[in-house]
């Protein structure tokens, strides 16, 4: 996984992909160098959330681990619907 440093306009920087069984996952993975090797913290973003809704989430773990925010289908800023996906 390519991490990114944080600052406050990293939040808004365009989503990378990943293709899961033909759905989409877009995500932001970001880390300080010297915290990169830690295992990273994912956070599942919820519905009519996006990736700024979590900045300060993100400003406080960025400290101690890198940290990976995901909109998986039918959430947040994700616009493909999965109604046949579940928990």
């Amino acid at each position: 996984m390519q991490y990114i440093e944080y600052d406050r306009h990293a939040i808004k920087t365009p989503p990378s992909s990943l293709w899961l069984e033909g759905w989409r996952v877009d995500y932001l993975a970001f880390s300080s160098p010297e915290n990169a090797h830690k295992p990273p913290l994912m956070v599942v973003g919820g519905a009519f959330q996006n990736f700024t809704s979590y900045k300060y989430s993100v400003e406080r773990i960025y400290q101690d681990f890198p940290v990976i925010l995901i909109d998986l289908p039918s959430l947040g800023n994700n616009d493909q619907l999965g109604p046949e996906l579940g928990m």
